[in-house]
């Protein structure tokens, strides 16, 4: 009942995320495309930073996470058909295609200002509804068809995107990916406010911003690793095993797993000087048998 009363909340906080921002883009006109101009400044200091239009991607990966948990308690074998795997797959990487690919429409003529509101010579040229939807539900459907990917993923269904995403070389960009997330406005700020003169696009000049800005997030990422995050994991452990074993806490585990063997623990069933051969033997094997137990 704990987990229906949970996933309502999450649901309900999650349509109501989204239906706000329909209705604030109508009445405060919003565009998170970056030629908009003004709708732009609007959309950065009143929708992108503000923590109740971004909440449905985290809402969706606690969902996606409880999805998990549960199947993996009731169903561990499930599995989907192999074909309606591949079908999903092939969706999924058709919609985040779409969701990076679909808006070049908004990108065909010049950028306006800041101060300055789309109109025909500038800016996205996109209807109210199109900004609507796609202000509402393009971070929702992004989250979604990830953690679709993730759950076939996790079941070993993912298929060649998966043995991609698995690749050892995405190992050490994926730890620093966190650090990097959190830094790179940071990067971004820095650089861009400090400059003296006016940014001309250009599309080359745009792909060299954006390695420079990864490359230079990832690395203070990497310093940020070493420096705070590494140490505050280990002795944070460290700290978990020291109270996970000592304490009323390690007395109840002690009990739980002596409860769950069937008996006392394997170093009180060493057989004594008056048992015989067999009766050390059958000993020994209930022993190696609660050890599996336990593990289990």
């Amino acid at each position: 009942q704990r987990r229906v009363y949970g996933c309502s909340a999450l649901g309900a906080v999650f349509m109501t995320s989204v239906l706000w921002a329909a209705v604030n883009t109508v009445v405060r006109g919003w565009s998170a495309h970056s030629f908009d101009g003004l709708l732009v400044t609007h959309y950065s200091h009143e929708f992108y930073a503000k923590p109740q239009f971004r909440c449905p991607p985290y809402l969706i990966g606690i969902a996606t996470a409880i999805i998990w948990h549960e199947k993996s308690r009731r169903y561990p074998r499930f599995k989907v058909s192999n074909r309606t795997a591949g079908f999903v797959m092939v969706a999924v990487v058709m919609v985040l295609a779409g969701l990076v690919y679909g808006p070049v429409s908004a990108y065909q003529r010049r950028p306006c200002n800041y101060f300055e509101p789309p109109n025909p010579e500038c800016g996205s040229n996109w209807s109210t509804w199109s900004l609507v939807l796609f202000n509402s539900l393009a971070k929702p459907a992004w989250a979604m068809a990830l953690a679709v990917l993730l759950l076939l993923s996790l079941n070993n269904q993912g298929g060649p995107v998966q043995q991609f995403l698995s690749h050892p070389f995405f190992t050490p960009l994926a730890k620093l990916s966190f650090a990097a997330y959190l830094l790179h406005p940071l990067v971004i700020n820095c650089w861009f406010l400090s400059r003296t003169q006016k940014v001309r696009f250009t599309p080359l000049d745009f792909i060299l911003k954006v390695v420079a800005v990864c490359a230079a997030s990832f690395g203070t990422g990497l310093i940020a690793m070493m420096l705070v995050e590494s140490p505050t994991s280990r002795l944070s452990k460290a700290l978990e095993r020291s109270l996970a074993g000592g304490g009323r806490g390690g007395n109840r585990d002690k009990q739980a797993n002596v409860a769950t063997s069937g008996g006392p623990p394997p170093q009180q069933q060493q057989p004594g000087k008056h048992e015989g051969g067999k009766e050390a033997e059958a000993r020994e094997e209930q022993a190696k048998l609660g050890t599996e137990q336990r593990e289990q």
